[in-house]
């Protein structure tokens, strides 16, 4: 697995974001920059050489510069990824091969400050917070804002998500057994999401008092088993903000919730703002088909 590292003392240089709706097949020609796909809908294939990686919901892809890469999807598949763009300088970056994640070595924090790491392929542990980011880098490289930091400091916010996510997986899998099963349980929670839940209602799943469990995920996530659903269902909703056209009565009742106005109190409890508001905050988006 290759793992770029991208030195951000300084902003990454944005270049280019789109949302791809693909024809049945294309090619990426080969680049001076570095390309991250965002798996949105479907089942896209990428091949380079004699290499073929397969990019889904929920997946990111890394596109090396100095390569072609040529992508199809089957036949009648509705497939959509998001396209990120982006370049830095060879004294920004450096690249490492690894065989699997038991060979990463988790350094100290702040070793990592000024550091981001960029999986090759890499399964996204919080979708909605990435698409949200690129949701927000599509309004703001549409906006003609006078300067081109915005972008600049946007991609590298996008970028340090990705990393984070990717060194908290690395070093949730190398936690021992309690902390595991805590994992495990908020995984479920976000495979879950669209469905009614409560506290009592996970802790039966799993055999643990709902004190217990509530303590735990306390310790080892930083917050209680309720906020952490509430967490999770705000994230999926602002994500169907963006990504749909469903209202808020419907998003409320997608994520298991019969009373919208209780769901919508939720989130301008945690967002400070209505549901409204955060979906006309960034609404400048361009569809591309390559």
């Amino acid at each position: 697995m290759l793992i770029l590292c991208l030195d951000i003392k300084k902003p990454i240089e944005f270049v280019d974001v789109s949302h791809i709706i693909p024809s049945h097949e294309w090619t990426y020609a080969e680049s001076s920059d570095f390309i991250v796909l965002f798996g949105a809908d479907g089942t896209a294939f990428l091949t380079c050489g004699e290499d073929t990686h397969t990019v889904v919901s929920g997946c990111s892809f890394l596109l090396l510069p100095g390569l072609v890469y040529s992508g199809y999807r089957m036949p009648k598949q509705d497939v959509s990824f998001y396209r990120l763009q982006f370049r830095c300088k060879e004294d920004q970056q450096r690249r490492i091969k690894i065989e699997s994640k038991a060979d990463v070595e988790i350094p100290y924090s702040e070793d990592l400050a000024d550091w981001v790491f960029i999986p090759e392929l890499f399964r996204l542990t919080s979708v909605d917070r990435i698409f949200v980011l690129v949701h927000q880098l599509l309004h703001i490289a549409n906006a003609g804002y006078y300067t081109a930091q915005s972008a600049n400091y946007l991609v590298t916010s996008l970028l340090i998500e990705m990393s984070d996510q990717a060194l908290k997986s690395t070093l949730q899998e190398k936690q021992g057994p309690c902390s595991g099963q805590i994992n495990r349980i908020a995984s479920w929670i976000k495979a879950n999401i669209e469905k009614p839940l409560t506290l009592d209602g996970i802790a039966k799943e799993f055999g643990y008092n709902k004190n217990y469990l509530t303590r735990k995920f306390r310790e080892e996530l930083g917050v209680t088993t309720q906020k952490y659903i509430n967490l999770c269902k705000i994230g999926k909703a602002k994500e169907m903000l963006y990504r749909s056209n469903m209202n808020n009565k419907e998003i409320a009742y997608q994520l298991g919730f019969n009373d919208d106005k209780y769901f919508m109190r939720i989130f301008k409890q945690y967002e400070g703002l209505t549901m409204q508001e955060f979906r006309n905050a960034y609404n400048r988006i361009r569809y591309t088909n390559k």
